[in-house]
């Protein structure tokens, strides 16, 4: 597989194999399988072309940005309303655009996933002690699964309780660890339960066994987070997992080190709009 740059944050692959047989990218924001050039004379004509190819469209900016601008403004876009990951289905078809020149364009049909990437659809809220409560609600978003009220949930380096938090609207029964300070609000919640200890430390002492889901946005090595991922995944095979994998001082060696990630059973990594300079482990098939 290789790389052909058309823009600024844009890249066609290629490939003598079909592209869902190989391995995307992990730090692609969204995979299109069909991306094709087109030619317009005009702003209007430019429209006409683009708006019966998908129901929504996103514009990434690149060549000739005001003219790109004005040929979105004629098209349809996503609705910009903030979506949850419980009662919002992803929109769709959806495709990207974007131009080379005052009289050339590349529309990306078949967007994978289908989400905006010009800004965050996820809703907020006033109640989470952290914003890291947003990486896990667009995991739930993307992949339309979740915890139920009725599985056991481990959570490693909770504090302050993000994540914790998110989980605890589920209903489900979580205990998370971290030696750092809980939300009070959150341990008054009667299914959370905290113990005030390393996260490595307690693992090594108890059995992950029984558990359901394993959750972490631990500021740990990658590393570390891998020795502790495939120990849980040999004591637990069924267990589902959703975690953050730090790269800040990884850069130079990260492509060798996710290859590594990638070699757990049924292992998927992506990168997330509120990912930033981390990517996001999941093994969400057992």
């Amino acid at each position: 597989m290789r790389f052909e740059r058309l823009g600024s944050h844009i890249y066609k692959i290629k490939s003598t194999q079909p592209i869902m047989e190989k391995r995307m990218p992990v730090w692609a924001s969204a995979i299109c399988l069909n991306a094709h050039t087109f030619q317009f004379h005009s702003i209007k004509e430019a429209q006409r072309f683009l708006s019966p190819k998908a129901k929504y469209f996103d514009y990434l900016p690149t060549y000739y940005i005001r003219r790109g601008h004005l040929i979105f403004s004629g098209l349809r876009m996503i609705p910009a309303k903030k979506w949850h990951f419980q009662t919002h289905t992803l929109v769709g078809p959806l495709a990207f655009f974007t131009l080379l020149s005052a009289g050339e364009g590349i529309i990306f049909p078949d967007v994978h996933p289908v989400l905006p990437l010009t800004y965050s659809p996820i809703k907020e809220f006033k109640e989470p002690p952290s914003r890291a409560y947003l990486k896990l609600s667009e995991v739930f978003l993307r992949k339309k699964t979740w915890p139920q009220s009725f599985h056991k949930v481990l959570e490693l380096g909770s504090s302050p309780g993000g994540w914790t938090w998110l989980l605890s609207q589920l209903g489900c029964s979580i205990e998370c660890i971290d030696k750092g300070t809980m939300s009070s609000e959150i341990l008054n919640n009667k299914n959370v339960t905290w113990h005030k200890t390393s996260a490595f430390s307690w693992v090594k002492k108890h059995s992950v066994v029984g558990f359901d889901w394993l959750f972490s946005d631990m500021a740990c090595s990658p590393e570390k987070l891998l020795d502790l991922i495939e120990w849980t995944v040999q004591q637990n095979p069924q267990i589902r997992i959703v975690a953050t994998i730090k790269l800040n001082r990884h850069l130079g060696n990260w492509n060798q080190l996710i290859e590594q990630f990638l070699r757990v059973p049924n292992a998927e990594i992506i990168h997330l709009y509120h990912n930033k300079h981390e990517l996001t482990f999941l093994r969400l098939k057992t």
